[in-house]
């Protein structure tokens, strides 16, 4: 679980992130049709945009730190945030919940990443990418992962 402090990084990074345009670009797409498997591309792809934009610049920054890291690493940094695409919460919401859960959906979304785990080992996707992405990793890849999500490198 991350802390408060990263808790509210991340908050302020989604306000940032609401005044640009909610759209993925063919590029992030691209990336990520070069990292994940046909299983977990169609996973990714169930995300709404904001969220795929958002899980390629996590994977780049990601990447950036650690070029070393091996697909199933990268695999993890672009579906970080797939249990997002059960909840259905808007950003507004989203941001609220990050700090308060006053309802039975933001409970949903705080969430989210058990319910990317149960999303991935489902669909039998790789331990090493569950791990990761469920946010259970402590070690020099998880913390990086971590830092990528906050905006830090």
């Amino acid at each position: 679980m991350t802390s408060r402090v990263g808790q509210i990084r991340h908050l302020v990074s989604r306000f940032r992130e609401m005044g640009r345009p909610v759209t993925s670009h063919a590029s992030d797409s691209e990336f990520a049709s070069r990292v994940l498997t046909p299983v977990e591309l169609e996973l990714w792809q169930r995300m709404d945009a904001f969220d795929r934009r958002h899980s390629v610049e996590v994977a780049r920054r990601f990447c950036d730190v650690l070029p070393a890291a091996g697909r199933d690493e990268v695999a993890a940094a672009l579906l970080h945030d797939v249990g997002k695409s059960v909840v259905h919460l808007g950003r507004v919401g989203r941001s609220i919940a990050t700090i308060v859960a006053l309802t039975p959906k933001m409970r949903a979304y705080r969430r989210h990443e058990t319910i990317g785990a149960d999303l991935l080992r489902t669909a039998g996707v790789n331990s090493r990418t569950v791990e990761l992405a469920a946010g259970r990793a402590d070690d020099e890849v998880g913390r990086a992962l971590r830092a990528a999500d906050d905006g830090r490198q």
